[in-house]
């Protein structure tokens, strides 16, 4: 279980600090469950998460685990070719909500458009919002275990993948 003041990852929103923990007066809220009530970090909104949630909730790494990932070349999955089969791949892998393996996914996704850049062609729609989606996710976490901006942790995010 998770304190008030803590930061921690929430599913796809990213770097989020738990401010209160309860039972929320919100109409569309269950009166009976408790819900963590977080606020993301570098943007604006209010999230509540129950603590039964089904939502992958965990601590963010540490600057020095976030480092060393990003030196190394990580073990990218093979991307399957359809978007259907795309998108419930990408899915389960965001929703583990492990940094080394949503980073392997963006290695993976940098490289496929990288490839698709020197036919002259783009990443799908599928690609590209996963891509965008594992960028924003990543970023995020790099930005708050380092203390970089926005701008500097994608700089970060992409050197280590070497995408332009």
């Amino acid at each position: 279980m998770f304190q008030v003041g803590e930061y921690v990852i929430y599913g796809y929103e990213g770097v989020c600090r738990i401010v209160a923990i309860g039972h929320p007066k919100i109409p569309a809220l269950n009166p009976q469950k408790e819900y963590y009530c977080m606020e993301p970090v570098g943007r604006d909104g209010t999230i509540y998460a129950p603590f039964d949630t089904k939502t992958a909730m965990r601590s963010p790494e540490s600057a020095d685990t976030v480092s060393k990932i990003l030196l190394t070349v990580p073990d990218a999955p093979s991307l399957p070719d359809d978007a259907l089969h795309a998108g419930e791949f990408y899915r389960s892998i965001l929703h583990e909500q492990n940094f080394l393996r949503c980073f392997g996914l963006y290695f993976a996704l940098s490289r496929r458009k990288q490839t698709l850049n020197g036919l002259k062609k783009t990443l799908n729609t599928t690609d590209q919002r996963y891509f965008k989606q594992t960028e924003a996710c990543l970023c995020s976490e790099i930005g708050f275990a380092l203390r970089l901006s926005p701008a500097d942790s994608l700089q970060r995010l992409q050197s280590s993948c070497m995408v332009t």
